[in-house]
């Protein structure tokens, strides 16, 4: 599995929907993550899975991206 975390560079420090996480090629267009860090848009597209954000760290492979 292959998740991608962007990161808005636009965004405040604290903001709630500064990192998306999404896995690449996901039928659905509405599933992601969202977190004012890393950790937590991945916490937050590992519930959404249904999985431990344990097991997503440890098995998906994870790519970084910053958009403006």
């Amino acid at each position: 599995m292959i998740v991608i975390v962007s990161e808005n560079l636009s965004s405040g420090k604290r903001d709630p929907y500064r990192f998306c996480a999404t896995v690449e090629g996901d039928t659905n267009q509405d599933r992601g993550g969202f977190g004012s860090n890393e950790r937590a848009a991945l916490w937050s597209l590992a519930q959404q899975l249904n999985i431990h954000p344990g097991t997503l760290a440890v098995t998906a492979t994870i790519g970084r991206l910053a958009v403006r």
